[in-house]
């Protein structure tokens, strides 16, 4: 987390896909240009479970609830070919992605017009989440972080929203 501090790196705002994007910085090390991808930097643990509660019978509104959770992992996939191409492809470091995941799938798809026509035929729900991909929060005037609220932990330590 330090090295995440130090280099200045933060997630691009509105980023659905987020844990792709941390463990692939990660994985380059935070500096694609001098470190090779390597899945040994990122440990998970075997014994790490999640559980779901059994769901009732869908009425309406939970299945357009399902539809815009398809259309989020639609979108997700434009990030992750984004992502890739900033990363992998051009080596360049993760404290340069676009302030806003809006701008980092839009210049994705300008500046990868044969990529992303090929993503688009393959998968059209990709084509559907690009022509609706929200524009992202507004930016701040002051991008920098502000602690808003603080909460107790376990050990008395505050964890800073």
């Amino acid at each position: 987390m330090e090295h995440f501090r130090a280099t200045g790196f933060r997630l691009p705002l509105g980023l659905y896909r987020t844990d792709p994007t941390i463990g692939s910085a990660v994985k380059f090390r935070l500096d694609p240009a001098r470190h090779e991808w390597n899945e040994r930097r990122l440990f998970v643990d075997a014994g790490a479970t999640w559980s779901v509660a059994a769901a009732a019978p869908a009425p309406i509104g939970a299945i357009a609830g399902q539809f815009r959770r398809i259309l989020r992992q639609a979108q997700g996939m434009l990030e992750n070919r984004a992502v890739r191409q900033h990363l992998a492809v051009e080596r360049r470091k993760p404290e340069a992605l676009p302030r806003t995941a809006h701008t980092l799938v839009m210049d994705w798809v300008e500046q990868h017009p044969g990529e992303a026509r090929a993503l688009f035929r393959r998968h059209p729900l990709a084509w559907l989440a690009y022509r609706r991909f929200p524009s992202g929060p507004v930016m701040p005037a002051d991008p920098h972080p502000v602690m808003i609220g603080q909460f107790p932990a376990v050990h008395g330590e505050g964890l800073s929203a």
